[in-house]
């Protein structure tokens, strides 16, 4: 799986600089102005869609047919793009948490939102990834965003029922543990 993650690096060095410039771009941009949350946020979600871009990069370049040659099983292909989307969340949200930091936005607060970034960061892979590997890249696009309106209409009912409630606090911090492990139960299931 080393070599699969080396080479899914490689690939992004070489095909898709944008996703190296782009969110350090939006994290100067949070630094400079620290009350807006939308570049703090912005950079984990930008970087939750790296495993979907590669997978075009891949499908683009015909590495499907030139990975079925190799001796490399299916599941382990599937799990290194999961754990590619786990590890562009991560490094999204440290992005994030830094840029805020040099900003002098620290403590308590800048913490609270790390479960937060996380769960909006999973979100992509944990609908997406399944609808790639099973639909392919082009017809995964639609279902995604019928999959994604529904899931965000929730959401947005869920938070105006918990909104007057004690409660959210921990329907947050739960949801945000649960992220990993959809994500993961999303990689059992593909």
């Amino acid at each position: 799986m080393k070599a699969l993650i080396w080479k899914d690096w490689m690939m992004l060095l070489r095909q898709g600089k944008l996703f190296l410039i782009f969110p350090v771009m939006f994290a100067v941009f949070g630094a400079v102005e620290p009350e807006n949350t939308f570049f703090l946020f912005y950079v984990v979600v930008f970087l939750s869609m790296l495993p979907v871009s590669l997978i075009g990069f891949e499908e683009t370049s015909k590495w499907n047919l030139y990975e079925a040659t190799l001796p490399i099983f299916r599941k382990t292909a599937v799990a290194e793009k999961y754990v590619m989307g786990f590890l562009a969340v991560l490094a999204g949200s440290l992005i994030s948490l830094a840029s805020r930091m040099i900003a002098g936005q620290g403590g308590s607060e800048l913490f609270g939102l790390i479960p937060i970034m996380l769960m909006m960061g999973l979100v992509f892979p944990i609908i997406s990834l399944p609808l790639i590997f099973k639909l392919g890249v082009a017809k995964a696009r639609i279902w995604y965003l019928v999959v994604l309106v529904v899931a965000m209409s929730l959401v947005g009912i869920s938070g105006k029922i918990l909104a007057g409630s004690e409660g959210a606090g921990g329907v947050i911090d739960f949801a945000a543990f649960m992220g990993p492990e959809l994500l993961w139960l999303g990689a059992l299931l593909t």
